[in-house]
């Protein structure tokens, strides 16, 4: 099959396995400066990462790894059924330096900053109409 168009909107991405179905996701960029790309352990990050956020394995999905000790940017699908991430301002709070989050990584990862963290995409909410059939028009 041809490759799925992108998502209109930050915080979207095609869901894993669908057939280009666009969904709300979490989006994270994280440094591990004491790591290399041979050593650095796909399966166990992202195990360890489901655990701290309270979601599924298969939720949680690599974007990139980058050379340069290790940059890598990971999201969190929603569950399935779903079209946006259950439970994402926890998750933010957990990811959140600032806000004294706690990240339970094995401790082989080393040290790690989490870099940036894009929200999930959420829609506008519908303009409210002006159907109320009140005429206000004087006679």
């Amino acid at each position: 099959p041809p490759p799925c168009p992108a998502c209109p909107n930050q915080g979207q991405n095609v869901r894993v396995g669908s057939a280009c179905e666009c969904v709300s996701v979490l989006t994270v960029e994280m440094l591990f400066p004491e790591q290399d790309m041979a050593s650095f352990n796909d399966a166990l990050f992202r195990s360890n990462m489901a655990v701290t956020l309270d979601t599924f394995l298969y939720q949680v999905q690599l974007l990139s790894k980058l050379p340069g000790s290790v940059l890598l940017q990971f999201e969190v699908q929603p569950a399935i059924g779903d079209t946006t991430v259950a439970g994402v301002d926890a998750m933010i709070a957990k990811l959140d330096p600032q806000q004294e989050g706690e990240v339970a990584l094995d401790s082989s990862f080393g040290n790690f900053a989490v870099r940036t963290i894009v929200p999930p995409y959420v829609p506008p909410a519908p303009e409210a109409s002006d159907d109320d059939d009140d005429d206000d028009t004087l006679v």
